[in-house]
């Protein structure tokens, strides 16, 4: 069976959501195994993909049945979850977005991921420091991606999760014009 994909910001987004919901009750490693069950059932077995995904059934028969059949071990949060993706018509995203709760979760754990741009190539030394400095603060290990990127004019730009830090030249300057803007408004 030929399955739709969640575009990559999608998974991302549900994932994270449900990720941050876990995370608030504790039970993220439960949701984990949960998913990863409902990822490898939808693969594997023909006759569950279709019910889930098939325009034949109605959305209130799917979602009734997975009230009745996910309360025998599943986790309210884990059916909810489901019965949200049903709601808005994206179940076929399951796995997809399984794939990613997996990766935020080791993320979430382990590591941070960063992405620097600088106009030159840092040495050694300087991404060293970089990232024990990120380390310091995040208290998680770093995992850092490097690009250089001559358009920052001068300086540094490090993102990570929702935030970039801009100390670059171009991004004083646009702070710098905002604040001139600002003060002609007034």
């Amino acid at each position: 069976m030929k399955r739709e994909k969640f575009s990559a910001s999608l998974s991302r987004r549900y994932a994270k959501a449900l990720l941050n919901v876990s995370l608030k009750n504790k039970i993220e490693d439960k949701i984990e195994e949960e998913l990863c069950m409902l990822s490898n059932l939808i693969q594997n077995n023909k006759k569950f993909a279709n019910l889930l995904t098939s325009p034949i059934v109605s959305r209130d028969e799917k979602i009734h049945f997975v009230e009745n059949v996910l309360k025998f071990g599943f986790h309210p949060v884990t059916i909810q979850f489901v019965k949200l993706l049903l709601l808005k018509r994206r179940e076929y995203g399951l796995v997809d977005v399984q794939l990613e709760y997996s990766h935020q979760l080791i993320l979430n754990k382990k590591y941070l991921h960063i992405q620097v741009k600088t106009t030159i190539e840092l040495s050694a030394k300087h991404k060293s420091n970089l990232e024990k400095k990120v380390e310091a603060v995040s208290g998680k290990k770093v995992f850092a991606e490097y690009q250089i990127d001559p358009y920052i004019i001068g300086g540094i730009q490090v993102r990570y999760e929702d935030f970039i830090h801009g100390g670059s030249v171009r991004d004083a300057l646009f702070r710098m014009k905002e604040l001139w803007m600002k003060d002609l408004v007034k």
